[in-house]
């Protein structure tokens, strides 16, 4: 990861084109360009440094997880067991961990790094009322949704038949 200044003289609507040294790229991996624009004076309305503009270029056509799903498709390596009340799955290149009694996905991580998610999903499904929502008495019809995740129920998890690279989906 690499961060850089440059500054554009130009006039409004026109095109200026600036050349960006970019490092060796591995074409496994992929890779953003976020671009930034920000003001260099204060007017009477906005202040000096405010962001007016920003962007982001995907370079080249590389993708972790296409490559990664790539490499193990052809593979018949999932192995997955069952042990006090934890589900675990694994791959030559990736273990992830899903507790049966609490419902909730515990690790996943590829096996020559350290984890790189420190908290898991878990289903959230309230949103912030607009002002047609309180027109309808929203927030009280649908409170329950607001604390839905703090007490979820799962009424069942099975575990479908292993195929070549995956389990499959039960009806």
């Amino acid at each position: 990861m690499a961060s850089n200044q440059f500054h554009i003289d130009g006039a409004p609507q026109s095109k200026t084109s600036i050349p960006i040294p970019l490092p060796e790229l591995d074409p496994r991996s992929e890779y953003f360009l976020n671009i930034f624009a920000y003001t260099k004076n204060a007017t009477d309305l906005i202040p000096k440094h405010f962001e007016i503009a920003r962007a982001q270029f995907q370079v080249e056509k590389g993708n972790f997880f296409r490559n990664l799903v790539a490499s193990n498709a052809n593979k018949k390596e999932l192995v997955y067991s069952e042990k006090n009340g934890v589900l675990n799955f694994k791959t030559s290149k990736i273990a992830r961990s899903f507790d049966l009694n609490t419902k909730e996905l515990t690790s996943y991580h590829l096996l020559n790094m350290d984890s790189f998610i420190d908290s898991y999903p878990t289903p959230y499904f309230w949103r912030a009322p607009t002002d047609n929502d309180f027109g309808y008495n929203m927030p009280n019809k649908l409170n329950i949704w607001k604390n839905a995740y703090k007490s979820p129920t799962v009424e069942d998890i099975k575990v479908g038949k292993q195929m070549k690279a995956s389990l499959s989906k039960l009806p």
